[in-house]
């Protein structure tokens, strides 16, 4: 079988957000808003055709991966999660740099 030409490959981006809130949240609570923000935002099927999931949590802070045609549409819904309030840091292609701004160096 051959391998999928590069060019035929979804490309990704990584969104780096922040959760704002007075307490530290528990990352099933993170997940899970986030989780149902998204889908409440962009549907189902936007949703699967982004690709977008968490990759990783830590301090009030995640990696969310998601392919690259849909970084704003998905940025977008993480401002209307209203209880916490989220705001995106950062987007980048790579998880070293996605790790490294969430304080999460290995």
């Amino acid at each position: 079988m051959k391998p999928i030409l590069p060019t035929l490959k979804e490309k990704k981006r990584y969104i780096v957000f922040e959760a704002i809130s007075e307490e530290k949240i528990s990352k099933d609570d993170l997940e899970k808003t986030v989780n149902l923000g998204l889908k409440d935002f962009l549907g189902k099927l936007l949703l699967a055709k982004s690709g977008a999931r968490i990759m990783k949590t830590k301090n009030n802070k995640g990696i969310i991966l998601v392919n690259n045609k849909y970084v704003n549409e998905v940025k977008s819904s993480l401002l209307m999660i209203k209880k916490p309030v989220f705001r995106s840091i950062l987007t980048t292609g790579t998880i070293k740099k996605a790790k490294i701004e969430i304080g999460d160096a290995s």
